[in-house]
């Protein structure tokens, strides 16, 4: 039993199954080994082949270049490399969670100033019995409320 879970963790993979994995070609796969951009292959008699293991701890890592990830691996093993995965996805979640508030913080302000125009131009419509003195007061509220609240005076 624990030969199979060794051998489940030591899988090789040949540059066809690791391009297929990653969904490149193999010659890509080949360019990114020459540029030490992929973790070290191992090689066995003419062959080449990577640790399956390796190749996770490399994507969990967010696929550094070789030496980035040789590194990583000898300062802290994998405890550094599952850090440093929690603490990507713990930043994407905040970036994520940023966007959504001023998402959020955008909606209710355009709510607001289409519920305070609305009020605006009821009021006006209401108190005036002249429709085009009115609709003309109105524009003119509308430009300066846009001028001071949406776009900050600046125009």
């Amino acid at each position: 039993m624990q030969n199979t879970t060794v051998n489940q963790n030591c899988q090789l993979l040949s540059a066809k199954e690791l391009a297929k994995m990653l969904s490149l070609s193999k010659r890509q796969i080949f360019r990114l080994n020459s540029c030490h951009r992929i973790p070290e292959p191992i090689r066995i008699g003419g062959s080449i082949r990577w640790s399956s293991g390796i190749i996770s701890n490399w994507l969990a890592a967010g696929a550094p270049d070789r030496k980035t990830f040789e590194a990583l691996q000898n300062q802290g093993g994998e405890n550094m490399l599952r850090e440093k995965k929690e603490a990507a996805t713990s930043a994407k979640e905040t970036a994520q969670n940023t966007q959504l508030s001023e998402v959020y913080q955008d909606i209710t302000t355009a709510s607001i100033a289409k519920l305070e125009i609305g009020s605006l131009l009821l009021a006006i419509l209401s108190h005036s019995e002249d429709q085009s003195q009115s609709w003309n007061f109105f524009e003119a509220k509308l430009s300066r409320y846009v001028d001071d609240h949406i776009c900050g005076g600046a125009l």
